[in-house]
């Protein structure tokens, strides 16, 4: 009987220290990677307060794109901070909707109508306090209040579709050792794809 196309069996101890191992390793690029994150936001929101650049190449030594980071677009946003004054404000505006429960034919729930809040919010002119003013009557719009654009936060990374696999053939030749000096960087697996 041939032995060349049976399968070992594993050692439990050997599966529990290389799961081990992995996972050491994981959790330290976890942390790695956060504090990475970190001095790249710092450095991205600089460079978009200076220059208004919200998406950033990456770029192989040899210029070749493989992917990309962009910062979010921070919009303002509104929200309804008092529900009942809001209502009782829509009400005689026609800005609500009534709502017959079919299981209930008796029961009716009104509700504000949201095309109509939106549409009013979207021409509404804003107070310095963030105040919503309606533009057809010049009354303050009761329970809602418009917030400013949030500081970005975090940023997105994507790869063009052969990316990460031409990072990690640029990796193991050797090609990124200039930012890989001083740092214990993980080793990449290079899938060649079949042609």
């Amino acid at each position: 009987m041939s032995t060349e196309n049976i399968t070992p069996v594993k050692n439990i101890r050997q599966m529990n220290l290389r799961l081990g191992l992995i996972k050491a390793f994981a959790d330290d690029l976890t942390s790695f990677l956060k504090d990475e994150r970190a001095d790249l936001l710092d450095e991205l929101l600089r460079r978009y307060d200076e220059e208004g650049t919200k998406s950033f190449a990456i770029l192989l030594p040899n210029g070749q794109k493989v992917g990309q980071v962009t910062l979010p677009e921070a919009k303002a946003y509104d929200d309804i901070t008092d529900p009942a004054s809001l209502f009782e404000w829509a009400e005689p505006k026609d800005g609500i909707i009534t709502d017959v429960i079919p299981a209930q034919a008796e029961r009716k729930e009104k509700r504000i109508n949201k095309v109509w809040l939106d549409g009013l919010l979207k021409s509404a002119l804003e107070t310095e306090d963030g105040q919503l003013i309606d533009p057809g009557t010049g009354e303050v719009i009761p329970g809602v209040k418009r917030f400013p654009a949030t500081v970005k936060t975090s940023f997105t990374v994507t790869y063009s579709k052969t990316g990460r696999e031409e990072l990690a053939q640029a990796y193991h030749r050797g090609d990124l050792n200039s930012i890989a000096a001083g740092s214990a960087l993980p080793q990449i697996e290079s899938h060649k794809h079949a042609a």
